[in-house]
């Protein structure tokens, strides 16, 4: 599956978590259920950053959530390192996906590389400091 594909994904899925949180009713107990649940509305700090991990945040690439982006950078990162192993002989080949891996990661690493220049440490940093 390409990065694309699982960021389309991941935001099909954010999308409908979001829908959920916005409808209590959606969160209501089973009617055959024997023990009846109150479901109380989520307070808008939790909404917001729950926002940021699964649909938006302001400093990413194209807004999207910092989920989507760390995913979508990780898998451009695996993908070069299947380039990388390839061809094990080829020491200037492995370098060059090798450092597209780095950058993919972490960016201020490397002066230019493959990825949409956010990395994955800081989208995890991110969904740490959020989650």
């Amino acid at each position: 599956m390409d990065s694309l594909a699982i960021v389309d994904s991941l935001a099909s899925i954010a999308d409908s978590l979001m829908d959920s949180l916005a409808s209590p009713d959606s969160l209501a107990a089973d009617s055959m259920a024997v023990d009846v649940y109150v479901v109380e509305p989520l307070p808008e700090e939790v909404i917001l950053h729950l926002g940021h991990l699964l649909t938006a945040y302001g400093d990413t690439p194209g807004g999207l959530g910092l989920i989507e982006t760390g995913m979508a950078e990780a898998t451009i990162a695996a993908s070069y390192v299947q380039l990388a192993g390839e061809d094990s002989v080829d020491l200037g080949n492995m370098t060059r996906n090798m450092m597209h891996v780095i950058h993919a990661i972490d960016p201020t690493l490397t002066g230019s590389g493959a990825g949409l220049g956010y990395g994955v440490k800081r989208a995890a940093e991110g969904v740490a400091m959020h989650a």
